[in-house]
């Protein structure tokens, strides 16, 4: 804790004068009772006793010094407040507004699809710079303040299920075919920190990614191997879906393994994975998959047509 390096007569209650020495300018125009507020009556207290030229400790002495930092460490607005808060405290207000403004710039640069306005940013940007949050805890205070936004009757903004961070998440269901009826409680605790009552605890997007592949080992418990070493079920699926499609003469988009047609070609525990000829050869041979209506089933037609009409000399 830094202290003065004279000591100054003072008078006694000479309050404002000592929280500006200790805390910088920012606090010089408040209120006794708003410094009481902030600050907590034991500090208070305190700094009224450091202002006092007759007290117990004098800041120019080594042994005095050591007394007020004791004296500051055993206060509950040092047990309360984290380091970084205390600093912030120390600022003055041109560094203060220098650091929410920077911070203001990175939240719209990175968050914009979020919409929030100047005040809820300032709040936010605020709230970061004085608690020197780290990127986890920046986003999930983002993320709280956006859905409480979402949730009042007052400037809701954009929906937060559909942000970037969201949308990165619900793929990682979409991929394990993982669709739980509270898909969009646990997408809101791992962006906002909340706890997922299921669980009882803060869950995060490993956490999802686990358990959406343990549901997928549930339903494709041959495959354990493959998620085990990392794949989805649209990865596994995927070399089917590319060479489906091009059989079928389909955009790759409209080969999915949610659809009971395509997902069987997953197999199951008595049968494995079926192998990609069989596949093909399922395509090609069974009406529902429509491979008789494509290009390259008619031109096989016609070249069959073509080389019986020649067996029997109908053609040159």
């Amino acid at each position: 804790m830094a202290v003065a390096k004279k000591k100054k007569q003072k008078n006694p209650v000479d309050l404002q004068s000592t929280v500006q020495e200790y805390f910088g300018t920012t606090y010089a125009k408040w209120t006794t009772d708003e410094l009481k507020n902030h600050f907590g009556q034991d500090l208070i207290d305190l700094l009224y006793q450091i202002s006092d030229p007759n007290g117990v400790w004098d800041p120019t002495t080594p042994e005095g010094r050591a007394g007020i930092e004791r004296a500051f460490r055993a206060t509950k607005y040092w047990d309360t407040y984290s380091s970084s808060v205390q600093l912030w405290d120390k600022k003055s207000e041109a560094d203060k507004l220098e650091s929410i403004g920077k911070t203001k710039r990175l939240i719209a640069s990175k968050y914009g699809d979020l919409q929030f306005n100047d005040a809820t940013l300032t709040d936010i940007a605020t709230k970061i710079s004085k608690g020197a949050l780290d990127t986890i805890a920046q986003e999930q205070l983002i993320y709280s303040t956006a859905y409480t936004r979402q949730t009042s009757n007052v400037n809701k903004g954009v929906d937060v299920g559909q942000t970037e961070d969201a949308t990165k998440l619900r793929m990682i269901a979409k991929k394990f075919n993982y669709n739980p009826s509270d898909l969009d409680q646990q997408i809101r605790s791992i962006l906002t920190g909340e706890t997922y009552a299921p669980a009882g605890a803060v869950i995060t997007e490993e956490w999802l990614r686990n358990n959406a592949k343990m549901a997928a080992i549930g339903a494709y418990p041959h495959l354990k191997p493959q998620f085990d070493a990392g794949l989805t079920v649209d990865d596994v699926f995927g070399n089917y879906k590319s060479s489906v499609a091009k059989v079928l003469e389909l955009d790759e988009s409209q080969i999915n393994f949610t659809d009971p047609k395509y997902a069987k070609f997953l197999g199951n525990s008595k049968n494995g994975q079926m192998s990609l000829g069989d596949v093909l050869t399922e395509v090609k041979t069974n009406p529902m998959y429509n491979f008789q209506f494509t290009k390259q089933a008619n031109q096989d037609a016609t070249d069959i047509g073509l080389a019986i009409a020649r067996a029997f000399g109908k053609v040159g």
